[in-house]
């Protein structure tokens, strides 16, 4: 036996299963639904300290200049690396028991369960991600801060707590060994009758887009009630249509991002689940034989000149400005320029850079010709409505906008609910 298949061995070994239980599970959701983001910095890096984790916070300032904290624990280091992440922040009208805290009580699930991984093994990294409530900055800041490396797949873990099916997606065609092929393989190595699973070809806002848009193949993992499954997947799959509506929300989903994802919304039972899951990924990704994904900056030039713009007219004054925003619009096409304005939308957590941002969109708009790309996009990428929602609800009277995700300041004082 070679090095390689020892390590591998002695890897799988470490992944027996670990004393944790769905009740110890539940307990980590009900402390991190009882304080705010920073409060809940605080308590993961104090917890994952008592429990000898090799984590650190790694910090990332966007152009605004507001910091953020993404905690990393890393084990190993052959490439490529496996990635499982989740969010830890929340928004401060709901606790994001669902949204947020399910996915970091699996996290520190898989911490115990990674405690005798090999120095020697394969690299995997559990990421928990600041700024990322409703967006994808604390994804892009970990993926342009960790430093040049190859990714085998990330597997983000969006709503972990909601039900008895694993939904995951989206389904990319033509990706044969990258994260979606690791975690069905994880998938096939569990009874079906213990662990219900369903792919959709799209998915609700992900931190896992930032790894698309940087060259790497990631999946998102939704626990969703099966009786929920068909009008989730009407939901997400509906294509806008002269007078038509779009399908209702199935209420696990409509729960997000509101007062009602609180930690009684959680089954014990589900997060367990998600932990055999998020494991089976990890001991797939192990033994891969995959080179990984290069990991590149998401952004390519022209989106960072019309960035660079964006901000700096804050400073200039809209005039100065408008006239080379309008030529990079011509040169990105719609997606690129939707994404570069998602971009400036959440790190400019003062509003600033609001005027110029609704200023551009209106003049995006304006053109009939465009509406159909708009409301096409606004369809396809949820993510994109996340990050603008907040600026379009409160300037954007007459946009193309039917406000599924509620909105929030960013920025504003969060309140710990009790």
């Amino acid at each position: 036996m070679d090095l390689r298949a020892a390590l591998t061995v002695i890897a799988l070994a470490s992944l027996a299963p670990a004393q944790t239980d769905g009740a110890a599970l539940q307990r980590t959701v009900e402390e991190l639904c009882r304080r705010d983001s920073s409060g809940r910095l605080t308590w993961l890096v104090n917890t994952l300290k008592a429990k000898g984790a090799p984590a650190t916070v790694q910090q990332f300032i966007p152009k605004s200049g507001a910091l953020g904290n993404n905690i990393l624990v890393t084990y190993g280091k052959t490439e490529p690396t496996v990635v499982v992440l989740a969010r830890y922040d929340r928004i401060r009208v709901s606790p994001g028991a669902n949204g947020s805290a399910a996915g970091c009580a699996v996290l520190l699930g898989l911490v115990d369960a990674l405690k005798s991984w090999p120095v020697d093994g394969r690299r995997i990294v559990l990421a928990f991600l600041d700024r990322s409530a409703t967006g994808t900055v604390g994804a892009a800041g970990f993926l342009q801060e960790s430093g040049p490396h190859r990714i085998a797949g990330a597997l983000s873990l969006d709503f972990m707590g909601g039900g008895d099916t694993a939904v995951y997606g989206p389904v990319a065609p033509g990706v044969e060994n990258g994260a979606r092929a690791l975690l069905e393989k994880a998938l096939a190595g569990l009874a079906a009758a213990e662990q219900p699973r369903a792919s959709l070809p799209k998915m609700p806002p992900s931190p896992s887009r930032a790894f698309a848009r940087c060259g790497v193949d990631a999946v998102g993992l939704v626990m969703a009630p099966g009786a929920e499954l068909d009008e989730l997947r009407a939901h997400l799959t509906w294509k806008r249509t002269p007078g038509g509506r779009r399908p209702k929300r199935p209420d696990f989903l409509a729960r997000m991002w509101t007062p009602r994802d609180g930690p009684k919304s959680i089954e014990p039972g589900v997060l367990l689940r998600g932990l055999k899951i998020a494991r089976a990924f990890i001991a797939v990704g192990a033994v891969s034989k995959a080179r990984g994904y290069p990991v590149r900056d998401g952004y390519d030039k022209r989106s960072k000149e019309l960035y660079a713009l964006v901000m700096s007219g804050v400073v200039e004054g809209l005039g100065s400005t408008t006239g080379e925003h309008v030529k990079l619009l011509a040169a990105l096409g719609p997606r690129g320029f939707f994404q570069t304005l998602s971009r400036a939308a959440f790190q400019d957590l003062d509003g600033s850079a609001q005027p110029v941002i609704v200023r551009l969109l209106r003049t995006f708009v304006s053109g009939p010709e465009l509406k159909g790309d708009v409301a096409k996009l606004l369809e396809d990428d949820a993510d994109l409505v996340a990050g603008l929602a907040a600026v379009w609800k409160e300037h954007g009277e007459g946009m193309i906008w039917d406000g599924e995700i509620p909105a929030f300041r960013p920025g504003e004082e969060e309140k710990p609910v009790k």
